[in-house]
């Protein structure tokens, strides 16, 4: 299950964090020193960061967002900047500024942005380790490679076995040793994904048939 931890750096009069409505897999570690920002975010795995611009600590928010962005361990972690006056150039990791006074809602609605996207890369991910796991099953011949083609890798095996989703795979097939005889079905028909090789514009896929002749597809990026 996805759990999206998010990292709120406040100074005294901001915002609480418990006036802002989140997904109930999701939860606030709240702090008003930078430096143990720096420490947690190093430390746990954050998916997000709600950053004002004054801190009550030492350090302000520009100088904060400054050694994020430079730490390899933080780096990649999306920012929201509650600001007013935002100077820095080097925070390339922020993804949304909003004023230091922003409302709940507006918070809010950042956040559920950044949610939906991380949950749909985690939706993603364990996706193809189910692929891939029935795949180590029955000895089939398919190599996933690259996360851009998984979901095209599972539509084509969702229409082979007749199914509408991957979890239907083991009710439906119980006895995974038996599958191809139970479906009077051959390893040649899993051939259809042989290779997927991915670039900036496009994936290819060599399919083989059953009668081992290899069709060529060009899929565009834009279609997977």
């Amino acid at each position: 299950m996805l759990e999206f931890i998010i990292l709120y750096i406040h100074n005294d009069h901001a915002l609480n964090s418990s006036d802002i409505e989140i997904p109930s897999n999701a939860r606030f570690i709240s702090t008003e020193s930078g430096i143990e920002a720096l420490s947690i975010a190093s430390e746990t795995t954050i998916k997000l960061i709600i950053l004002s611009e004054i801190l009550s600590h030492k350090m302000d928010g520009n100088e904060l967002c400054e050694l994020l962005a430079k730490n390899p361990l933080t780096s990649s972690i999306p920012v929201i900047f509650l600001t007013d006056n935002f100077k820095s150039q080097s925070c390339e990791n922020i993804s949304k500024f909003l004023p230091s006074k922003a409302t709940p809602q507006e918070i809010q609605k950042q956040i559920m942005k950044l949610y939906g996207r991380c949950k749909q890369e985690h939706e993603l991910l364990h996706d193809k380790n189910l692929v891939l796991s029935i795949i180590n099953k029955i000895h089939s011949p398919i190599f996933i490679i690259t996360d851009k083609t998984i979901r095209f890798a599972n539509q084509c095996f969702l229409d082979f076995f007749k199914l509408k989703s991957l979890h239907e795979f083991s009710a439906k097939y119980p006895n995974i040793q038996d599958i191809f005889d139970y479906e009077n079905k051959n390893l040649s028909f899993l051939e259809w994904i042989k290779q997927l090789l991915s670039s900036k514009d496009e994936q290819k896929i060599i399919i083989h048939n059953n009668e081992h002749e290899k069709m060529h597809i060009k899929l565009r990026g834009e279609l997977l």
